[in-house]
């Protein structure tokens, strides 16, 4: 999966891979020594990788007058390359998928309001990615792994957020599920938690959350797992996230405005999903250590490292 984000105000230019390339049956993250986990590389389609560039001219264009996924992926291509003292890491991949853009705000015209301010769309909800990963000069070649592709901007992150996703389940691969909530600051107060997302399923798109669902969703969240329910229209999805602590990669978020947050990310997660729907049995989806699970928060006494990467 990969994710981009721009904030502006006092984010810099630097690039960083902010997320780690799974293996067997550990996680191999940036700073870590990493030479005995390379063999075991190609058994996990899983690849995550977050850069954090300047905001650019394009992201200030109002979202609903532009076509948002021919300008910002004319090429449906990415390619870089990191160094640090733990690794070395180069990645250069295409993508294909058809899926129409997952906009977690539930009404365009919230994408030139200036509140929410953080945006967060997903161009590529369910895609396929193929090229080649190269880790510490071992080689994997990827061949039409499942993914998808994350988009947020803005000038402030959400107080609290959850980012919880997935695709490739076992009972069916064309299912995916994309869905975030978020908890605002407003002067004094914090808003309950605000959801969204969307849920395909048998080709049928369900949207989940929205300002007229907010009473009846509710987040648990915790660092290490997530427990939710989100409702929508003639559909109610209930489901878990979780993983050990020890898969988790943690990394500072900066506000513009200050202070910064702590980002706790498994994309090595396991999630479970109950689908309720009037007149239908209950649906059961299951994602064994594929699904990707992010958690933002203030506190610091979460008990996952944070990774010695400066943001802004």
């Amino acid at each position: 999966m990969l994710a981009e984000r721009h904030l502006g105000h006092g984010v810099g230019e630097e690039d960083e891979l902010l997320g780690r390339v799974a293996t067997g049956d550990d996680d191999v993250h940036v700073g870590r020594s990493l030479p005995e986990h390379v063999e075991h590389l190609a058994e996990r389609n899983e690849v995550v990788v977050k850069r954090v560039r300047q905001l650019v001219e394009d992201d200030q264009i109002p979202f609903a007058r532009q076509n948002f996924r021919a300008r910002r992926f004319p090429r449906r291509s990415r390619s870089g390359s990191i160094a640090t003292e733990a690794l070395s890491a180069s990645w250069d991949l295409t993508f294909s998928g058809d899926a129409d853009p997952c906009k977690y705000l539930p009404a365009d015209w919230l994408y030139e309001a200036s509140v929410p301010r953080t945006k967060f769309v997903a161009p590529f909800p369910n895609a396929s990615f193929k090229g080649r990963l190269e880790i510490d000069g071992e080689a994997i070649e990827l061949g039409g792994w499942p993914g998808m592709i994350g988009h947020n901007w803005g000038s402030e992150h959400a107080e609290r957020w959850v980012w919880l996703e997935g695709t490739g389940f076992a009972e069916d691969p064309s299912i995916y599920f994309d869905a975030g909530a978020a908890r605002v600051r407003v002067g004094p107060w914090t808003t309950p938690w605000l959801p969204s997302g969307m849920l395909v399923l048998d080709g049928e798109e369900h949207r989940l959350g929205g300002f007229g669902q907010i009473r009846s969703a509710s987040i648990e969240a915790e660092p290490g797992a997530c427990e939710f329910t989100l409702p929508g229209k003639d559909i109610v999805v209930r489901g878990r996230v979780s993983a050990p602590k020890k898969d988790f990669v943690g990394w500072v978020y900066a506000d513009p405005k200050g202070p910064e947050h702590h980002t706790l990310n498994c994309s090595v997660s396991d999630l479970e999903l109950t689908v309720e729907r009037p007149a239908l049995p209950a649906r059961r989806l299951t994602l064994a250590a594929g699904a990707a699970y992010e958690f933002g928060l203030r506190e610091t006494d979460h008990g996952i490292p944070i990774q010695p990467y400066p943001d802004g």
